[in-house]
């Protein structure tokens, strides 16, 4: 499967305790995610998580909601990172526009302490 920065994928998280492991969506936060392993940040559809400021969320009334190929408004956890194998990784469910992959990028500098650094 090719994957692309942006990519909308399902995936098994790990609970943080690691405990269990849910499938749930993530965006690949990858800049070439070619390689064996690939970075991606939670999406949550529980919008009462979105309590930090890495936390963003999108609604279905956002014009480019669509084609995320999420079915319901979603939280974008930028601090909730997994390193995963490519071949965990069960579907493409669709990608990012631009404006939305610049808002994550912002929050994914602050995730990582380099909010400012640009």
């Amino acid at each position: 499967m090719s994957l692309a920065r942006g990519d909308i994928v399902l995936v098994p998280f790990p609970f943080t305790d690691l405990t269990a492991r849910k499938v749930r969506p993530g965006v690949i936060a990858s800049p070439d995610p070619q390689g064996s392993d690939v970075l991606v940040a939670f999406i949550s559809s529980s919008r009462a998580s979105a309590d930090t400021p890495t936390d963003w969320t999108v609604l279905a009334s956002h014009p480019d909601f669509a084609q995320t190929g999420l079915k319901v408004p979603s939280v974008f956890k930028c601090g909730k990172l997994l390193t995963i194998h490519r071949s965990l990784i069960l579907r493409r469910l669709g990608h990012v526009s631009i404006p939305i992959q610049q808002e994550l990028d912002r929050r994914l500098q602050l995730a990582v302490g380099l909010a400012g650094s640009g």
